[in-house]
């Protein structure tokens, strides 16, 4: 018998490599791990992204992407424009 890595409720081995007792405990371990990652990528990294970043704003999550789609220079900057009214940033 050993115990559950993520909720700690004993249970029987079906192989030697096995530390979770069923499919949801191991879901969710996997979950926790996956944030506990972010969490700490997020406040290495949090200084160098800078006033205007991308992940402070959200810049790519209407109809503009990081890339350039649009070969006509008016459409892209329509874009831009409807992209930052979107997101409130004021123009310089």
């Amino acid at each position: 018998m050993t115990r559950c890595k993520a909720c700690g409720k004993e249970f029987v081995k079906s192989s030697n490599r096995q530390v979770y007792c069923c499919k949801d405990c191991k879901k969710e371990a996997l979950r926790q791990q996956w944030r506990n990652a972010s969490h700490t990528y997020y406040h290495k990294h949090k200084d160098q992204w800078g006033a205007n970043s991308v992940r402070r704003y959200g810049m790519g999550t209407g109809k503009l992407g990081p890339h350039r789609t649009n070969s006509d220079d008016d459409a892209e900057h329509l874009l831009i424009i409807r992209e930052m009214r979107r997101l409130r940033i004021k123009t310089l």
